[in-house]
């Protein structure tokens, strides 16, 4: 790691506003602890990806999960997030025509512990196998262990992932996998076993209707919107223009081998916070590790 980078990061953590970091209510609420799981999640999960060797550390990015499950109901976006980033880099490994060992050994420890400490808590129970808003982690897990024997079939056969016999073995495996899926969707819907999305989640999508539900939502979710785009774009346009829309497509391709993952990560991060803060004004709080991020990378370089 860059010292100047730390040093640059800190010094942007210190004069960022607090309420950015904390809402005002949230500093009397678990929201005041679960900031600081919710960023250790992501580190120990981006270092578990960074190199093929790196995949131990899957183990405390479970375990911080686990933390995060039981600090604040804010372990969704958490989930949700590790989840994309695991589907983002089996995608482009899998473009590169490689296969990545570290990154299902990582992702598979982090959900197995995480998703093992999470159904102890008791307001959470079997929810991240029956809630909609948590099923896309389990998929993403079978999704990996399906490239996972998709590449124990390609060993003996000395092929490239996307070589024709490779991409026979490839679709072969995932309409398995896809019919296992549905055949198990299909038995289960039916007797109520997957949950609805929660008020909040489905008010972040959904635009609200005139009903007792829709107003309610209304008034949670969108107070101000009018303004709420306009303070957003005030809160955060003082670091938006320090970085630059091209840097990071420059540290996503160009940034090594090393710095990919948390490069794909920051990307991955930055449009869903850039999104839900325009949905909802106290998801601001989001906001702020994305900016910098960017801000110190781009001033690190220039200091070098």
């Amino acid at each position: 790691g860059s010292r100047s980078a730390a040093v640059i990061s800190a010094g942007v953590m210190a004069i960022v506003p607090a309420h950015i970091m904390r809402s005002v209510g949230g500093g009397y609420d678990n929201e005041c602890i679960a900031i600081a799981a919710m960023v250790l999640t992501f580190y120990t999960w981006v270092r578990s990806v960074r190199s093929e060797r790196s995949w131990p550390i899957g183990v405390l990015a479970g375990l911080a999960y686990g933390y995060m499950v039981a600090a604040w109901g804010g372990f969704i976006f958490v989930l949700n997030m590790v989840a994309v980033h695991a589907a983002v880099l089996s995608v482009i490994h899998l473009i590169s025509n490689q296969y990545s060992a570290g990154l299902h050994r990582a992702y598979t420890l982090f959900y197995v512990i995480g998703s093992s400490i999470a159904v102890c808590v008791p307001p959470v129970g079997l929810s991240p196998f029956k809630s909609l808003e948590q099923l896309l982690a389990l998929v993403v897990f079978v999704f990996i262990q399906a490239l996972y024997f998709v590449d124990k079939q390609r060993w003996p056969a000395n092929c490239k992932p996307l070589s024709p016999s490779g991409i026979l073995i490839l679709l072969r495996t995932f309409a398995i996998a896809v019919a296992a899926l549905a055949a198990i969707s299909f038995v289960l819907t039916p007797t109520g076993f997957f949950g609805p999305l929660s008020s909040r989640v489905r008010g972040l999508f959904v635009k609200h209707t005139r009903t007792p539900l829709g107003e309610h939502l209304r008034h949670r979710l969108v107070v101000g919107r009018s303004r709420l785009r306009d303070t957003v774009m005030d809160v955060t346009s003082m670091y938006a223009w320090q970085v630059g829309s091209g840097l990071y497509t420059f540290i996503l391709f160009f940034g090594g081998r090393r710095y990919r993952a948390g490069a794909s990560f920051m990307l991955a991060y930055s449009c869903a916070v850039y999104y839900f803060a325009l949905r909802m004004a106290r998801l601001i709080i989001l906001s702020i590790r994305s900016y910098r991020f960017l801000l110190r990378r781009r001033r690190s370089w220039r200091l070098h």
